[in-house]
C-alpha cells in the first residue's frame, strides 16, 4: 500500500498569482510525509468559464519540476513521476458549481488534459466519460443530509470525507464520514459507464504551504502535506492510462474509513490562509471565500 494525499495546493497563490513554491522542497516534504510511491493530488482552481479565468497550478508546477530534470511524464504530462523522490504527481481541478436548487457542489475531477481545465457552469465533467469525480463532502454535507445530490453519486468515484484544512469548521469531518458510512459505503450506484459501481472514501490534507523546515517554521506553521492521507495500492507502473484506471478503481475500492489518517493544519488555515482569503475579498480580487 502507499500514502495518497490527493488534495494540497502545493504552495500559496493569489487569484491572479504568482505561486509561491520551492519545488524540490514540496518534493522532498512529500516524500518525507508520503514514502516511497507516495501520489500528491495538484487542484487548478477555476474552469474557463469563471468570470476570475482559470488558474493553472499544475502546469506551473510542472515547469518547475521539469528543469529538475529527475521526472517523468506520463502522457501529455497531467501525471508526472519524480524520480529522486519517488512521488508521483497528478492534476486535478477544484469545481464550484451549481448542484441543486442553486446550492454550490464542490468536487475534484482528475484526468484533465494538461493545459485545459474543465467548464464548471454546466458540470462539464459529468458527461465526460474519462474523467474521474471525487465530491468534497465536507464542504457540502449540509444539502447531502437534506437529500439533494442522491441523483448526481453515480457522478462520482469517491467522497473526501475527511480533510485536515476543514478542521477549522468544527464537527464537519465527523458528519462527512458519518453520512458517508450510512448512505454511501457498500452500495452500488448507476453511472454513465456500462457497469454501475461504488464509491470510495478519501482523507486528503487540503494544504496549501511548504514551510522553511528550521523548527521555528515548523511551530508556527506545519508541513501540511500528508497531514492527512489514504491509503492505496501500489501503482505498479505503466502508461497514461494504466495511471488513471488504477487511480479510478482504487478509489473506487478505498472503502474503508478506519485507515483514514485524522491530522489538522489548523495553524496554517487560521494564521496563514485564511486572512490572505479575506483580504483578497475586501480588495475585490476574490468574489467569495470559496474560490480557491
Amino acid at each position: 500500500m502507499i500514502k495518497a494525499d490527493l488534495k494540497h495546493w502545493g504552495g500559496r497563490r493569489g487569484v491572479n498569482g504568482p505561486y509561491e513554491i520551492d519545488y524540490k522542497r514540496f518534493a522532498r516534504q512529500a516524500h518525507n510525509k508520503l514514502g516511497d510511491g507516495g501520489v500528491v493530488g495538484i487542484p487548478n482552481a477555476r474552469g474557463p468559464d469563471n468570470p476570475l479565468k482559470a488558474e493553472y497550478r499544475f502546469e506551473e508546477l510542472f515547469k518547475l519540476a521539469e528543469q529538475t530534470g529527475s521526472i517523468t511524464k506520463l502522457g501529455d504530462g497531467r501525471v508526472f513521476h519524480d524520480e529522486e523522490y519517488d512521488i508521483w504527481f497528478v492534476k486535478s481541478q477544484e469545481v464550484n458549481s451549481m448542484g441543486v436548487n442553486g446550492k454550490k457542489l464542490t468536487y475534484l475531477v482528475f484526468n484533465i488534459p494538461f493545459g485545459r481545465n474543465v467548464n464548471e457552469k454546466d458540470n462539464e465533467a459529468f458527461t465526460i466519460l474519462d474523467k474521474i469525480n471525487v465530491l468534497n463532502l465536507p464542504s457540502c454535507i449540509g444539502l447531502a443530509n437534506e437529500g439533494l445530490y442522491s441523483h448526481l453519486w453515480g457522478c462520482f468515484s469517491g467522497i473526501i470525507v475527511h480533510s485536515s484544512s476543514a478542521e477549522v469548521l468544527k464537527g464537519v469531518n465527523e458528519k462527512a464520514e458519518e453520512f458517508y458510512n450510512e448512505d454511501i459505503k457498500g452500495n452500488s450506484f448507476p453511472t454513465l459507464y456500462p457497469t454501475s459501481h461504488q464509491i470510495g472514501a478519501l482523507s486528503v490534507s487540503g494544504g496549501h504551504r511548504t514551510p522553511k523546515e528550521s523548527l521555528l517554521q515548523k511551530v508556527i506553521s506545519p508541513i501540511s502535506i500528508g497531514s492527512s492521507y489514504t491509503f492505496l495500492p501500489q501503482f505498479e507502473g505503466g502508461d497514461l492510462n494504466d495511471f488513471n484506471y488504477w487511480l479510478k478503481t482504487s478509489i473506487e475500492n478505498s472503502q474503508d474509513t478506519n485507515l483514514l489518517v485524522e491530522g489538522s493544519n489548523k495553524r496554517e488555515m487560521l494564521s496563514k490562509h485564511l486572512p490572505r482569503m479575506v483580504q483578497e475579498v475586501l480588495n475585490g480580487r476574490r468574489k467569495s471565500l470559496y474560490n480557491s
